[in-house]
């Protein structure tokens, strides 16, 4: 077994963006996708939320496939993994060189959906689980493997804080528990968490990028421009 100097690799950029509704997923996954390829790079969109993505773009330049939901036997509508996973090949297949999946939350509430209806169907409940479980591995492994750049939006669940501003108590939205399978933000270089100003929060990083406050201001081109120094360009 021999060993090699280790060096900073040259590789696609995996991001996710998380917030509540409203906090700007789309429109700041757009402008971080625009600044990772330049004016020239190809941008395509996976759009879940029923072609919502459409309406940025005048934006910046990207091409959509809008994926819908079908209704299981019991009537309840989910999301097929294996339609979102064969978008990502397609996307890579066309030299894409950026991808935007928006909403990926959808691909773990889609499976939990799928679980519980192999558990009406009956059979062991931890059994029930081998199925999704594959398909999330799928999903996983096409976005972790792939040679394109992938943002990922991330829905969080939106609650309620009380804050006491010039003496009177007001209520803020915020978003709190992430809408994916346990440990997702392993899958990525860097996490943003966006708040109800848009501003965004480094919630992780495997780069140097500085504090936790690196990032407290809206992500534009510019963000895109400084992670390209760090990632591959096609």
């Amino acid at each position: 077994m021999s060993f090699t100097r280790a060096t900073m690799p040259r590789v696609p950029a995996k991001l996710a963006i998380c917030g509540a509704s409203g906090t700007g997923k789309t429109y700041s996954a757009l402008l971080l996708a625009r600044g990772l390829v330049g004016d020239s790079g190809k941008i395509a969109v996976i759009d879940t939320e029923n072609g919502s993505s459409c309406l940025y773009s005048d934006l910046t330049p990207f091409d959509v496939s809008v994926i819908k939901a079908a209704p299981m036997s019991n009537g309840v509508d989910i999301y097929n993994v294996k339609d979102i996973v064969k978008a990502i090949k397609d996307a890579e297949t066309a030299n894409y060189n950026a991808l935007v999946i928006d909403s990926a939350s959808v691909v773990w509430s889609s499976l939990c959906l799928f679980k519980e209806r192999l558990d009406e169907d009956g059979g062991s409940q931890y059994c029930n689980w081998s199925k999704p479980k594959a398909r999330l591995a799928e999903f996983k492994n096409a976005v972790v493997n792939s040679s394109m750049h992938i943002i990922c939006c991330f829905r969080q669940k939106t609650e309620y804080v009380i804050e006491t501003i010039d003496g009177k108590n007001k209520p803020r939205r915020v978003g709190t528990t992430l809408e994916a399978s346990k440990g997702a933000e392993y899958d990525y270089s860097i996490v943003f968490e966006l708040d109800r100003e848009h501003n965004a929060r480094l919630f992780k990083s495997r780069l140097n990028l500085g504090d936790d406050n690196a990032f407290c201001e809206p992500l534009t081109r510019a963000t895109g421009e400084k992670l390209s120094t760090f990632f591959n360009k096609r």
